[in-house]
């Protein structure tokens, strides 16, 4: 099923346009916010570590510096061919795990939203948690074998080990 998920970046099908566009609006629609989330923080910590409360520019701040991370791999995932999520264990673990991170991201972020379930938030927020879990399944799907089995560097490079 993974691997179903990954053939859209293989050939340059409809699927593969609808996710650029999508995420094309969803970079114009929440960058600013992530953006000025993290210029918070890093303001707060720089400058104003000996005021009182700033708590909360601290948690803006992580919360902002996460989403980007979250949208920089995302876009990684959409640029980048399968074939070298197959050769680069390193382009494949980073992108795994920033996506995890703007998944986790985007539910704490959208948190409130998931009470009222007829807002626009609710649904902007469902739309970035699924194409993030859709993202993530096809960054997977790109590196596993044909036999269901994720490909890892040893078993690549011929090294022996336990299966």
């Amino acid at each position: 099923m993974l691997q179903r998920l990954a053939q859209p970046f293989e050939d340059r099908s409809w699927t593969r346009v609808i996710l650029l566009v999508l995420g094309i609006v969803g970079t114009v629609m929440l960058a600013p916010m992530a953006l000025f989330g993290a210029y918070s923080g890093v303001v707060a910590l720089l400058f104003y570590r000996d005021a009182g409360d700033v708590g909360m520019a601290y948690r803006m701040g992580a919360i902002g510096l996460a989403g980007v991370l979250g949208m920089l791999a995302a876009w990684c995932r959409l640029l980048i061919a399968n074939e070298r999520y197959r050769r680069s264990a390193v382009l494949f673990y980073s992108t795994v795990v920033g996506l995890v991170i703007g998944i986790a991201t985007a539910v704490v972020f959208f948190g409130g939203a998931w009470v009222s379930a007829p807002s626009p938030m609710f649904w902007l927020a469902l739309v970035v948690v699924l194409l993030g879990i859709g993202l993530l399944g096809a960054t997977i799907g790109a590196r596993m074998r044909p036999n269901g089995t994720v490909e890892t560097d040893a078993r690549k490079t011929g090294a022996r080990g336990s299966p």
